[in-house]
């Protein structure tokens, strides 16, 4: 059985259907919608219909406190914004703090990053104790009071059950609490 291609000449014998691969196209292109779709959802529920309805009321007089109804007042509120002194200031301090902290809040954890990854270090096993130590003490902290909470001599779970009768067993030494 001879096939018309494309161009209309007569070809070898049929090409696999491209219908199954759209088709599995398709479904793979729904499947990462559906994985997508949450963060979809959050950022309309949380940043797009929030920003949209600050917009709006921006170019309307709503009070929170005021019972009246809100009605459009188109660009007097904008009008002033750009005369008021106190915004003029506070977007003075925005900018001087964006233009300090900014690059500090990035050239820091990238030196950082640097020194933890360095062959060059003179002392780089040291370094990386002091820095993940914060990170471990609390852990271990956490581990050495439990353990002298279920101490099966002096823990204080042992002793409260001591004081309405009960007998506390060795937590840490019967196979049964174990």
């Amino acid at each position: 059985m001879t096939v018309l291609t494309d161009d209309g000449a007569a070809g070898g014998p049929a090409a696999p259907s491209t219908r199954k691969r759209a088709t599995l196209a398709q479904r793979r292109g729904r499947a990462g919608l559906w994985f997508v779709m949450p963060w979809v959802i959050g950022f309309f529920l949380w940043y797009a219909i929030p920003m949209g309805a600050s917009l709006y009321f921006s170019f309307t007089d709503f009070d929170l406190v005021s019972a009246e109804p809100v009605q459009f007042i188109g660009l007097d509120n904008w009008q002033k914004l750009v005369v008021d002194p106190e915004v003029r200031n506070s977007a003075l301090v925005t900018l001087k703090f964006g233009a300090f902290a900014l690059p500090f809040a990035i050239i820091v954890p990238m030196g950082l990053a640097y020194l933890l990854v360095s062959k060059n270090l003179r002392w780089r096993q040291g370094f990386r104790t002091l820095f993940f130590m914060p990170s471990i003490i609390p852990f271990v902290a956490a581990v050495l009071i439990f353990g002298g909470v279920m101490n099966g001599q002096i823990g204080w779970v042992n002793k409260i059950l001591g004081l309405v009768g009960i007998d506390g067993p060795e937590w840490f030494l019967d196979r049964t609490w174990i």
